[in-house]
């Protein structure tokens, strides 16, 4: 028994100083306090009565003295459960666990002797800022294996898929050019985050911000609720594109070439530059791009940077694609565009009236030199 360091079952009979006296077969037994049970005891008490199976840890004084173990037991029972739920615990697996330690960013789940970590971002698919919000000591969840790292040791578990997810359905509920309400949550060096239902938050880049409110406006804090319109919807990567500028009523791109057609001269107000150019804003929810090659520029600076946010310019619609819903613009064949109309209106006016020696048209063409300067 001792030898083959087989278990043996015993009857706890009473409390003594530092343990429990073990009746195992007519045999007096004792069994340390720490060792009748794993973790802490509350109540030595109730394991008098008792019967449970022990393991002989010493055996002295031609077997009068006799240590037992209830806890050797226990642990030996704990890892070899830890062991058959290492062999399910895989991504994807769903398991059901006990809440063991809560901290500020997340709970450990036993999973039945092996530990997981539920982060406080999955533990819902609402925006969760603390663990007791969900879950708490004691309480059993069901919970998926989402990553198994360092030979099993770092499991990463989520709550979220007990919850419908938002984004199944998001083109259909905020579709391009639909008006949105709701909550700044988060800023960022290149946008706002704006939740607009629990687990759906969206990007205003700060270039669709309205104009003359800039990154750090107190109108822009976190918590303050806005309203808007969805720019570009991508449930793949669920991610929303938002926009605060002023809310187009209709769809802009219906129509649009009748009420922009190719030649025709517009005022725009600049919303970003990029790499490609810059794109401007002809009305809510319509915008263009003014290719690098069609801003007028002094030599040597970037036209992408010509121009800031807000401005307003001239310029001379080149084509329109309403399937694609893209726009090219220009500014440089706006300015042309102009110059020939003054010209033409300055040279009618001065026909009779031009100094001698020097023509109507190249009077003309001397002011509209000088003014392009």
């Amino acid at each position: 028994m001792y030898e083959n360091r087989l278990p043996v079952e015993g009857k706890v009979a009473a409390r003594n100083k530092g343990g429990f006296d073990v009746n195992i077969g007519g045999l007096r037994a004792f069994c340390p306090l720490s060792q009748i049970a794993l973790g802490k005891i509350e109540n030595p008490d109730a394991y008098i009565g008792q019967s449970f199976e022990f393991r002989v840890t010493e055996l002295s004084d031609d077997g009068r003295r006799i240590v037992v173990s209830r806890a050797v037991l226990l642990k030996e029972q704990a890892a070899a459960r830890a062991e058959e739920i290492r062999k399910v615990i895989v991504p994807g697996a769903e398991l059901t666990g006990t809440v063991k330690t809560l901290t500020p960013f997340g709970a450990f789940i036993d999973l039945g002797g092996v530990d997981g970590l539920l982060h406080v971002s999955e533990m819902s698919r609402r925006r969760i800022s603390d663990p007791k919000e969900v879950v708490s000591v004691g309480q059993q969840v069901r919970v998926k294996v989402i990553k198994v790292e360092n030979d099993g040791k770092r499991i990463s578990l989520s709550m979220k898929d007990q919850e419908p997810d938002p984004w199944a359905d998001i083109a259909d509920r905020y579709p391009v050019g639909a008006q949105f309400g709701g909550t700044i949550v988060r800023s960022t060096d290149f946008g706002l985050f704006v939740e607009l239902e629990p687990g759906v938050d969206g990007l205003v880049h700060y270039s669709q911000l309205p104009f003359g409110v800039k990154q750090g406006d107190p109108s822009i804090a976190i918590g303050t609720k806005v309203t808007g319109w969805i720019r570009e919807v991508d449930p793949s990567k669920k991610r929303l594109s938002l926009s605060l500028r002023e809310v187009a009523t209709t769809d802009p791109w219906e129509n649009v070439s009748d009420r922009y057609p190719i030649g025709k001269v517009v005022e725009v107000t600049v919303d970003h530059g990029g790499a490609p150019g810059i794109f401007a804003q002809l009305e809510p929810g319509l915008t263009g791009l003014i290719p690098n090659s069609e801003i007028t520029v002094a030599p040597g600076a970037d036209p992408s940077k010509a121009f800031q946010p807000g401005e307003k310019l001239v310029v001379r619609v080149m084509s329109v694609d309403p399937q694609r819903k893209r726009m090219s613009l220009s500014h440089e064949a706006a300015k042309a565009a102009l110059e020939r109309d003054e010209f033409t209106k300055f040279a009618e006016e001065r026909a009779e009236t031009t100094p001698e020696g020097e023509s109507a048209m190249a009077l003309a063409f001397r002011r509209a030199m000088e003014k392009k300067k």
